[in-house]
């Protein structure tokens, strides 16, 4: 019999073993498994390319009027285009020579496809990789040489994909690379003096390489031209002066080149050794010396943050706001770098801002406001979480007057409205009644605050809000929403705007934003207020104009921002996610505009400020619009209700005696318009919310 506790088991070395060859096993399958992944991800992405061109062949079929232009057709254009997991991110399809449906490119992520259906080539790094052309350019010139050294600037471009490499070659050695794709130079030192020949290779993603022609370039004594911009802030143009050493048989030539064509040199005559340019646009400005027809001195210069369309009312940040831009690919906001242009208001792009809470959440996403204002943010994403508030700002300027006595309706038909920016302490006509007349133009009243000058102001981008904990968010109603203490405001999305509140309170509570200690981080060198009649006026005038978008806005639901302002651009000022929400639908919006200095009067139904049970004191008057009659011909110039009376079949009632303030746009079940006007007793409604703006004092002209 045997004994039992005689049987042997695995040793630890033997269980060791087995345990390392699974070890290896795992190790060698995981390249197998990842390049079968990656693999499937290509085949799935290019049978969806594939799918692209059915629809499109079979959308054309059944819609016998569409046919393909030479541009070709953008996938994202086709509304009813059907396509299976529709999520690329743009698409262009054309008819080739051989009348064949192709994509030009369809991109999603970082896969991109191109060809016809029987011959696609798809991507997982771009498009660029599906490159079959050679670069089109590749060519070297000298920027500086010493006696025994000399520096080159590579140009390379190519059509269809980037330049990801630059090689330099000296008198035919071995070709040298230069890592750094930001700055296409290389020094050659150590030189012998005297006559060198130089080559370049250039590659795109594709792998694609082009070699230029030889250049010949000489080592000389020191010559140095010295360059100076003349300021470093953003303006509407620069200026750049530039001192060069002097003999009467040097030539000075100049060239500027802003894209990747070839620098093209003219000569220019100094004053006093001396040249000044002048800049309106981004470029780069190359200056050289030329002796005998060789080079001896060169530099360069980048000409940036040149913004020739707001002449100079650029936006003022008070010194906690943080610019944003909006980032498609990742579909959210990033900080922008202040000393830069962040806005393009040419192609409707208005500049953005937010406040954000001073400390981080608990996660990963989550920054503290100290982060986001460091420049270790910038191009980094903003949580939307930490963000109280959404700003937009609206630059100063003119427009041109086409309805100074505010005519009947019928002989005011809706227009473009004609506006130019204006520079703080530019006026246009504004000051001399004998000039206000149709056709000239007119500093809109928006940009004078109290006695002040302004170059602009910054409006919330979303009605007002409250924290969802507040019981006004959960139960509103007067006993819960009226208050002008105790609670602070947000202008973000998503969410239920505030109601049930007076104008007094609203005052209040937008007037208090940059108190000592508010949550914002807003200075007390910043003004906060409600906005007025005017302010409204400003932002739909420039709505209406060719930097923004010139249709009905209007926003069918209750929240802010159409429940996801992300989707539902239609319903900002610029028909794109860098404009105002909410001006058109949701809920009328209360405005500083006052008839005849009246709170209100009637005990149960007014304004809250000083009058029979009035308990705020009545405002400055910087802080209001006042207005001396009933109809809207006594309105003010700019306030979009005289000019605009009827625009769109809007809502069109006047202040008076018994509802002596504004109120502006729509409510969701009501008329949705930018363009409406309506008048209220102040008080607390259902139906009425505000919005804020606030004024960099700084930006002041005296």
């Amino acid at each position: 019999m045997k004994n039992k506790y005689n049987q042997k088991g695995f040793s630890l070395i033997e269980i060791l073993g087995v345990a390392l060859v699974l070890v290896i096993i795992f190790l060698l399958s995981i390249p197998i498994v990842l390049n079968i992944i990656k693999y499937s991800k290509k085949e799935a992405f290019k049978n969806s390319a594939s799918n692209v061109l059915e629809a499109v062949s079979y959308y054309i079929a059944e819609n016998k009027f569409t046919t393909i232009t030479e541009s070709g057709i953008k996938i994202e254009e086709i509304s009813d285009l059907k396509i299976k997991n529709n999520n690329f991110e743009k698409g262009l399809i054309i008819k080739n020579k051989n009348n064949k449906l192709e994509i030009v490119y369809l991109i999603q992520g970082d896969y991109c496809a191109k060809g016809t259906i029987d011959k696609l080539k798809v991507s997982d790094k771009g498009c660029g990789y599906l490159d079959e052309t050679k670069p089109s350019i590749a060519s070297l010139s000298i920027i500086a040489a010493t006696n025994n050294s000399i520096k080159v600037l590579a140009s390379g471009y190519d059509e269809e994909s980037k330049i990801i490499k630059y090689e330099f070659s000296i008198d035919s050695k071995k070709y040298v690379t230069n890592d750094n794709k930001q700055n296409a130079t290389y020094l050659f030192e150590n030189l012998e003096s005297g006559e060198h020949t130089f080559s370049l290779i250039v590659t795109n993603e594709a792998g694609l390489k082009t070699k230029s022609e030889e250049y010949t370039f000489n080592t000389f004594d020191i010559k140095n031209i010295n360059c100076k911009i003349n300021t470093s802030s953003i303006s509407s143009y620069k200026t750049v002066t530039c001192e060069y050493p002097t003999d009467e048989n040097y030539i000075y030539q100049y060239a500027t080149k802003n894209n990747d064509e070839n620098l093209n040199y003219e000569n220019i005559v100094l004053t006093n050794n001396t040249y000044e340019f002048k800049f309106e646009n981004k470029d780069i400005l190359y200056t050289r010396v030329l002796y005998n027809n060789e080079v001896i001195a060169q530099t360069s210069v980048n000409i940036n943050n040149i913004d020739n369309i707001l002449n100079e009312a650029t936006p003022k940040l008070d010194e906690n706001m943080i610019p944003v831009i909006y980032d498609e690919n990742k579909n959210c906001w990033l900080k922008a770098d202040p000393k830069t242009i962040y806005w393009d208001y040419q192609n409707k792009k208005w500049a953005n801002a937010v406040v954000v809470k001073e400390k981080a959440a608990s996660n990963n996403e989550s920054h503290s406001r100290e982060y986001y204002l460091s420049d270790v943010a910038i191009n980094q994403p903003i949580y939307e979480a930490d963000i109280l508030a959404f700003y937009v700002w609206i630059p100063r300027f003119a427009y041109k007057i086409w309805n100074v006595n505010s005519v009947e309706n019928n002989k005011n038909e809706e227009q473009q409205i004609d506006i130019i920016f204006q520079k703080t302490n530019e006026y246009l006509n504004g000051m001399t009644d004998d000039l206000i007349n149709n056709g000239n133009y007119y500093t809109h009243p928006a940009f004078v605050f109290g006695d002040k000058d302004i170059s602009g102001f910054w409006i919330s981008k979303f009605q007002t809000s409250l924290s969802s904990d507040e019981e006004c968010y959960k139960n509103p109603n007067i006993s819960n929403c009226n208050k002008s203490s105790g609670v602070d405001i947000y202008s973000i999305p998503n969410v239920k705007p505030i109601n049930y509140i007076s104008i007094s309170s609203a005052y209040i509570l937008s007037k208090n934003m940059n108190i000592y200690g508010n949550i914002y981080g807003i200075k007390n060198t910043s003004n906060t207020h409600l906005i007025k009649n005017t302010q409204w006026g400003a932002l739909t005038y420039l709505s209406h104009s060719i930097y923004g978008n010139d249709v009905i806005i209007t926003n069918k639901s209750n929240i802010t921002g159409g429940n996801n302002y992300k989707i539902n651009v239609e319903q900002s000022t610029t028909g794109n996610i860098y404009g105002v929400y909410d001006t058109g639908g949701l809920l009328k919006e209360a405005v500083m505009g006052n008839y005849n200095n009246d709170p209100g009067l009637d005990y149960n139904n007014q304004s809250g400020f000083v009058g029979l049970n009035g308990s705020v004191e009545w405002p400055s008057s910087k802080y209001y619009d006042l207005y001396n009659g009933i109809t809207y011909k006594s309105a003010i110039l700019g306030d979009a209700t005289g000019e605009t009376n009827n625009w769109y079949d809007s809502q069109n009632v006047f202040v008076n005696g018994t509802n002596p303030f504004f109120i502006r746009g729509g409510n969701y079940n009501d008329i949705n318009n930018l363009f409406n006007y309506d008048a209220y007793p102040g008080s607390a409604l259902e139906n009425v919310t505000f919005r804020f703006s606030f004024i960099f004092l700084y930006s002041y002209h005296t």
